[in-house]
């Protein structure tokens, strides 16, 4: 995972999990729920050469990076 996507997704406040690519080839974080730490909410972030964004669509690693410097400068 590129640093500057994966340090959007810690700054949305996500722990980034790392699953084996062999077996699946995905990355998901989880964000601890405020009220009820032991209750996380889990997000899955990448698949493959794919990456998730916060609208629910997939877009590839040069978009997704294109997507966060917009984000920068709003």
């Amino acid at each position: 995972m590129h640093a500057d996507i994966e340090k959007f997704w810690i700054n949305a406040g996500y722990k980034i999990r790392s699953v084996d690519a062999n077996s699946s080839g995905y990355i998901y974080g989880y964000k601890p729920s405020p009220t009820m730490p032991s209750i996380s909410r889990i997000k899955i972030i990448a698949f493959g050469n794919d990456y998730s964004f916060v609208d629910g669509k997939w877009y590839s690693e040069e978009d997704m990076l294109r997507l966060i410097k917009l984000i920068a400068f709003i």
